[in-house]
């Protein structure tokens, strides 16, 4: 790393050497931290050591630390063994109860290694689940998690299996399996199904695009078929559902029920 007159690295420089480095580093030995409570504290490799410092069990194998871009930080180990022993580390104390220690996106879970399980009751333990499914199949599960309602974050009957590998989904889904539905019922795996929560920038109306729809035009703010300014000031009412909210809120109650109506039919 090279550094100007004044003795300071660049930012230029050090983006290029974070990027070389990148490109050497093996991604099945890096962590990554985000939603880490206090952020500011991260803000260099240096501090970032400190902090790990703290750590009952000291984090000497860290091999590479950072902060990254948009948040959250980056580590990097020597083997295989000292990643696995690291997440064993009670690090709740130095980036808090909400933070989430994971893999690189570019390493995380294959689409294609995602199935969905129907009918399931909310009070079957989620270990108990991912045990039966690997007895029955014989398939290797990574995870196994509950959907939840989009607003409320009430759990539905629906789960969530991350396999290890697209072979491991494909040889369950044609298998039949018993012992976690609703009484002797029946349940197959299935694979994702992709649906988009679309709302017509013409109508303003949930459930297609622009391009499909035959309505007259209505304004995104007022609601009113016959409002053509491009920035509306007057009281907001949706299209939708009638409220005092433009038609483009998320809040809005008929737009939520539209999302938890898609999530739960189609195992978004």
């Amino acid at each position: 790393m090279t550094v100007d007159a004044g003795g300071i690295v660049t930012v230029l420089e050090l983006v290029i050497e974070i990027q070389i480095r990148l490109k050497k580093a093996d991604p099945n030995l890096i962590l990554v931290i985000d939603n880490i409570e206090n952020q500011e504290i991260f803000s260099s490799s240096k501090e970032i050591r400190k902090e790990l410092c703290t750590l009952e069990k000291r984090a000497e194998k860290v091999k590479l630390a950072y902060k990254l871009p948009l948040g959250g930080i980056a580590l990097h180990f020597e083997k295989k063994e000292d990643l696995t022993e690291f997440k064993t580390y009670n690090t709740e104390k130095i980036f808090g109860k909400e933070s989430n220690i994971h893999l690189p996106a570019s390493i995380r879970p294959h689409r294609e290694s995602i199935g969905f399980i129907r009918d399931i009751p909310i009070h079957k333990n989620i270990q108990d689940i991912k045990s039966q499914i690997e007895k029955q199949t014989t398939a290797q599960i990574t995870k196994v998690t509950r959907i939840r309602y989009w607003d409320t974050k009430k759990p539905m009957p629906i789960v969530k299996i991350e396999f290890d590998t697209p072979q491991d989904l494909r040889q369950t889904l044609n298998q039949e399996l018993h012992n976690l539905s609703y009484g002797n019922n029946t349940i197959f795996v299935e694979k994702r199904r992709n649906y988009r929560f679309i709302r017509c920038f013409k109508c303003q109306h949930l459930g297609h695009s622009s391009n499909q729809c035959k309505s007259d035009s209505c304004c995104n703010n007022c609601g009113s078929e016959s409002c053509k300014e491009q920035y509306c000031t007057k009281p907001s009412q949706c299209c939708n559902c009638g409220g005092s909210h433009k038609s483009s809120s998320s809040k809005c109650p008929e737009f939520i029920r539209f999302v938890n109506q898609r999530k739960f039919r189609n195992t978004i």
